[in-house]
């Protein structure tokens, strides 16, 4: 009797197990944009961020001994030569084999027990070769599925702009301003302000007076920083211009943590007053920085404030 209980509690288990096993996990993504915002791209969403850098964006997670790196080819690189230099054939403890290779593809699996993947994808948008490099242990089907994945999200960066007239500008807000909404923010501004966007390829925008008198910029960018790290790094920057602080403080705009920042200094034989706005959500820093004549400034505080009230992170 005691062994038929266990017989029938080990068959239950077993049963468990297999349909356990036999149900594939989702693999839920996250949309990561490149430090100069040329592409766009969509990662798991349990890799972490370890470095990013102009086009290159990289990933790991320790669990799997997994590195992802996305880049830009260097000159007379190619998908071939890459991935023959990258995976090391000749490692005492793995030998490799190659078990698919395409035009865009080179998939690598090392002999024996312990299965380790070497998979290289390459692709072109916007006049530049990208290498998308996977290396990890985990199950060959699922490395497969993230890398397919990642080569079919990674887009030129989205600078999509909805301007909303004054006309029609949602209710409470005053008739002479237009907004600029892209996919990551939106803000408002003095409807004959003139947007000037890919001013280079740090800043999304420039929104000012058509004299130049006053205005701002927006930069955003994914970054490993926290809030704190960033506006110190920032305001590092500029006491090494001799930039003089007036005020330096952790606010709240629209219910988002932010820092605030006043400093003069001179440029160019002119000075200048900047009031930079500093938030981070989710991976992406986010600065908006109004900066003129320091008279103009002044003179300009309550709209400068109008405006900053206005800034939405989607």
């Amino acid at each position: 009797m005691k062994t038929q209980n266990s017989i029938s509690i080990l068959l239950m288990v077993l049963i468990a197990l297999s349909c356990t096993n036999g149900q594939k996990n989702q693999i839920h993504y996250k949309k990561h944009m490149s430090h100069n915002k040329t592409y766009e791209v969509e990662v798991p969403t349990y890799f972490t961020q370890i470095k990013s850098g102009d086009n290159l964006m990289a990933f790991s997670h320790e669990r799997d001994y997994t590195i992802l790196l996305i880049d830009v080819f260097k000159d007379g690189e190619n998908l071939y030569s890459y991935a023959e230099t990258s995976v090391d054939k000749t490692s005492d403890k793995f030998s490799y084999t190659s078990y698919e290779q395409s035009d865009s593809s080179y998939f690598f699996s090392s002999n024996g027990a312990i299965k380790y993947y070497h998979l290289f994808m390459s692709k072109q948008i916007s006049g530049n070769d990208y290498i998308i490099s996977l290396s990890t242990t985990m199950p060959k089907t699922d490395a497969e599925e993230i890398i397919h994945h990642i080569y079919e999200s990674l887009v030129p960066h989205s600078n999509e702009m909805e301007v909303i007239d004054g006309k029609v500008a949602p209710k409470g807000k005053t008739g002479n301003f237009s907004t600029r909404s892209t996919n990551y923010y939106s803000i408002e501004y003095p409807r004959e302000w003139k947007v000037l966007t890919n001013v280079d390829q740090m800043t999304d925008a420039y929104i000012g007076a058509s004299n130049d008198l006053l205005g701002f910029t927006i930069v955003f960018f994914d970054t490993d920083y926290s809030l704190a790290e960033i506006n110190e790094e920032s305001n590092s920057q500029m006491r090494q211009l001799d930039a003089k602080f007036s005020e330096n403080k952790k606010t709240t705009i629209n219910g988002q943590p932010c820092y605030k920042s006043v400093f003069e200094y001179e440029m160019a034989g002119r000075k200048m007053k900047n009031i930079s706005y500093v938030f981070k959500k989710g991976d992406t820093m986010y600065s908006v920085k109004f900066g003129s004549d320091p008279k103009e400034v002044n003179d300009n505080i309550a709209l400068i404030e109008k405006i900053i009230k206005t800034f939405q992170i989607k």
